[in-house]
C-alpha cells in the first residue's frame, strides 16, 4: 500500500487517464460522424512514401501541414509505439485505424469501418474538416502522453512508490484485478467521485487484453516510464 501522498499522486494519474480518454472518444466520434471520412483514405493521406505503413516523420509532416508544429519526433515515435501491435516501429492501416475509431458507439464504429475509401494521391489532401479533425486526435494523443509522463514522474519520486504498492492500493480486497468497482472505491477514498463513463474510460486505456479488467502486469506496464502497448 502507498502512503496518502503517493495515493493522491496515483489518483491524479488515473483522473488524467479518464479525462484524456473521454476527450479523445468525443473527438473520435466527431471525426467518424463526418460522412466522407474513411479510415483507409486517412492512412493513405499520411503515407506519403507509399510503403503501406506510417513513420514518425510522416505523422509529423501531416501535423505540420495542418498548422501543428509543437509535436516532437520522439513524441510521434511514442504514439506509434503505443498503437504498434507487432513492434515494427510503424503503423499499418489497421493499427492507425484504431486511433481513430470510437470505442463507445459500436454502430458508428461499424458504419465507419464499412465506408468505401477513395484513392488519395501522394500530394493530395483530404477535405479540410477531415484534415482538421484527424490532426486534432493525433495532437490530443500526444498531449495526453505528455500529461501522463509528467504525473508518472511526480509519483515515481515518492520513496514508497512501486507498481506493486500502486496496484494493492487500488485492489484493496486482493481480487488480483482492477475493475470499475474497486477503481471507483479507490478514487472515492481520494475525494474524487467518478461517473461510470470515466471509470470505463480509465479501464479501457490501461487494459491491454480487452477483457475490461486490469491485471497487475497491465498496470505495471502502463505506469512504466515511456509508453505502454495499446489494446485498441
Amino acid at each position: 500500500m502507498l502512503t496518502l501522498e503517493s495515493e493522491r499522486r496515483l489518483k491524479n494519474v488515473l483522473v488524467a487517464i479518464g479525462d484524456g480518454e473521454r476527450s479523445l472518444e468525443s473527438s473520435r466520434q466527431a471525426l467518424c460522424r463526418i460522412v466522407d471520412f474513411a479510415p483507409l483514405s486517412a492512412h493513405e493521406r499520411l503515407d506519403r512514401d507509399c510503403t503501406g505503413n506510417l513513420s514518425s516523420l510522416e505523422i509529423l509532416n501531416f501535423l505540420r501541414d495542418n498548422g501543428i508544429s509543437h509535436v516532437l519526433e520522439s513524441e510521434a515515435r511514442d504514439l506509434i509505439a503505443f498503437f504498434d501491435n507487432n513492434g515494427s516501429g510503424r503503423l499499418s492501416s489497421t493499427e492507425f485505424t484504431q486511433i481513430l475509431l470510437p470505442c463507445e458507439d459500436n454502430y458508428l464504429r461499424s458504419v465507419t469501418q464499412g465506408r468505401l475509401s477513395r484513392r488519395v494521391g501522394r500530394f493530395d489532401r483530404l477535405p479540410a474538416d477531415i484534415e482538421s479533425a484527424l490532426a486534432r486526435i493525433i495532437e490530443q494523443e500526444v498531449e495526453l502522453s505528455r500529461r501522463l509522463s509528467s504525473l508518472k514522474k511526480d509519483m515515481e519520486v515518492q520513496l514508497d512508490y512501486s507498481t506493486v504498492a500502486a496496484f494493492n492500493s487500488i485492489d484493496r480486497l486482493s481480487l488480483g484485478r482492477i475493475d470499475t468497482s474497486n477503481r471507483d472505491s479507490f478514487l472515492r477514498s481520494q475525494g474524487h467521485v467518478a461517473g461510470q463513463d470515466e471509470l470505463v474510460a480509465i479501464i479501457r486505456r490501461v487494459d491491454s487484453s480487452g477483457d475490461a479488467t486490469v491485471t497487475y502486469s497491465e498496470l505495471s506496464e502502463f505506469l512504466r516510464p515511456g509508453v505502454a502497448p495499446s489494446s485498441y
